[in-house]
């Protein structure tokens, strides 16, 4: 009845990915398709970059929080340097492979689940363009 008297609880970090996933999503659903595309092409250079540290999502995870928390500082790195760029597809790229980072590192479903799908459809669109060149 005097539910309105309670204190609301500020989002938590994990709403906030949750949100941030989701505003992405969205964006580029009405996103032009140079942009999916570039985006994709991102996704794909730091997955290719993350076979060739880690092999497999086992030897991420297998890895100290403390150095799993350093490889996603570097790859935010790389996100900030797009944004100073002023490159925000390759920025948005480096940024949802963060976001499926965290959710390895966390070992949540959830957010795995949501990420993945979004992921390999724009993955795909850039490898197509890509095979026809």
């Amino acid at each position: 009845m005097f539910g309105f008297l309670r204190k609301k609880k500020p989002p938590s970090d994990r709403d906030g990915v949750f949100a941030d996933l989701r505003q992405a999503a969205s964006a580029l659903e009405s996103a032009d398709p140079a942009t999916r595309i570039k985006v994709g092409m991102t996704l794909n250079i730091a997955s290719t970059a993350f076979a060739g540290t880690f092999k497999d999502t086992s030897g991420f995870r297998s890895m100290s929080r403390k150095h799993q928390l350093e490889y996603m500082a570097k790859l935010k790195g790389a996100e900030q340097q797009a944004r100073d760029k002023k490159d925000s597809a390759a920025a948005l790229g480096f940024g949802l492979f963060n976001i499926w980072l965290c959710g390895l590192a966390m070992n949540n479903d959830e957010l795995m689940n949501e990420i993945q799908p979004v992921l390999a459809t724009l993955s795909r669109e850039a490898d197509a363009i890509q095979s026809a060149l």
